[in-house]
């Protein structure tokens, strides 16, 4: 799907697959429901871990696939 959107877009491939909100919601895998209820946490506690972490990977992420593509061809996997 991230390909479909960023070749209808004409974009690079590699930033669409950083917008990952797995780590910023109980509710985008079932193993994190799962933790939730066992563990007691509340869905501000996965906003208040995940947001943070999610800001981290995007910009290192970002970096990543910006320096590998100023020396290489466009589209290279990071």
């Amino acid at each position: 799907m991230a390909v479909n959107i960023a070749q209808q877009l004409e974009l690079p491939v590699e930033p669409f697959f950083g917008a990952n909100l797995c780590y910023a919601t109980p509710l985008a895998h079932k193993i994190n429901v799962l933790i939730m209820s066992a563990g007691g946490y509340t869905f501000s506690d996965y906003a208040r871990v995940g947001v943070p972490l999610l800001i981290i990977m995007r910009l290192a992420y970002s970096g990543c696939c910006r320096s590998s593509t100023e020396s290489e061809p466009k589209y290279r996997n990071c």
